[in-house]
This record gives structure tokens, C-alpha cells and sequence, in this order.
């Protein structure tokens, strides 16, 4: 399939949710956030430990600067996002580098890597069926993410994959 029209086909079935970019578009958007971010945490992550540890780090992050989140649904949610999408820059990529931004009422997560990129004709799977987790694909949880997020931004070719999140707080 065309990227354009996977492109389309993403916009129409996530009702703008989720957006397939190009690098330069995708880096615009990444930089208006570093612009307008409050604090910021990163690391890089190429192991299961590392995922546990940074999600212990960022659950700390989140409980410091945030008081006014005393849903603990809305800090699971954000904690199972990043769970999900850095598992997959292990299995996918073997790690890959996490950053987060607060503005004033948003949350953002960066994950990037440098694998082999998303195979595009995937995609549609991820949004219109519960494509399952087999060795090469995304899995349920690229759909769980897309749930509990208010937006995703995805920048992905042969020289790797950097999908931005968006969870409004």
C-alpha cells in the first residue's frame, strides 16, 4: 500500500488521533513541544530492567511535578503507554532512546529508535482488527496505547521509528 494512503486511512479511522508523518513534519511537532515544556526526563532504554527501572523513575517524575493527578488510573495509563511502547523498541529494535515534556496541562512521550522502521502495509492491522502479537508485528498494545492516548504522532523509515504521545492531564 501507498504510504499517502495509508496515511488517509489513519487519519479517517483514528479520527485525526493518529497521524503518520515525515521526518521533517514529524520534528516540527517534536520541537514545538520542547519549546513549550516545563520539565523534561530522558533515558535511553535497551533492556527489560531498563524498562522497569525508568518506569519506576518516571512514575516518581509524574508524582513530583504533577499534584493535581490523584487518579491513579490516569498515572497507570501513562505508565502502561510507556511500558508498551518501550517494550517494543526492545523486541523491534533492540532499545532505543525515551523522552517526556510537561506543559501545562500535557504530557508527551518520545520514543525513539533506529530498527528497521514500521512495516507500512501493518499499519491498517494495528487500527482495524486486534492484531496479535506475533514476532514481527506491533501487537495489541500499539491499539491499547492508542486508546489511552489523546494523540500520536508516528515518523518511521529504514533508519528507524520516533512516535510522539500525547496524554492530555
Amino acid at each position: 500500500m501507498e504510504k499517502n494512503v495509508i496515511k488517509e486511512m489513519l487519519l479517517n479511522f483514528t479520527n485525526g488521533k493518529m497521524v503518520l508523518l515525515e521526518k521533517n513534519d514529524f520534528w516540527q511537532i517534536v520541537d514545538k513541544v520542547r519549546s513549550k515544556s516545563t520539565a523534561s526526563k530522558n533515558a535511553s532504554i535497551t533492556s527489560e530492567k531498563d524498562v522497569y527501572d525508568v518506569r519506576h523513575e518516571l512514575q516518581n517524575f509524574i508524582s513530583q511535578k504533577i499534584e493535581k493527578i490523584k487518579d491513579k488510573i490516569n498515572v497507570y495509563n501513562i505508565l502502561l503507554v510507556f511500558t508498551e511502547f518501550s517494550t517494543n523498541m526492545i523486541k523491534h529494535a533492540l532499545g532505543g532512546d525515551f523522552y517526556s515534556y510537561f506543559t501545562d496541562n500535557e504530557f508527551y512521550m518520545l520514543f525513539k529508535d533506529k530498527g528497521k522502521g514500521i512495516n507500512l502495509d501493518k499499519i491498517p492491522y494495528m487500527i482495524l482488527s486486534n492484531y496479535s502479537s506475533l514476532e514481527d508485528s506491533l501487537g495489541f498494545g500499539f491499539t491499547i496505547c492508542l486508546k489511552l492516548s489523546d494523540s500520536i504522532w508516528i515518523e518511521t523509515s529504514q533508519e528507524g521509528t520516533s512516535i510522539l504521545v500525547l496524554l492530555k492531564i
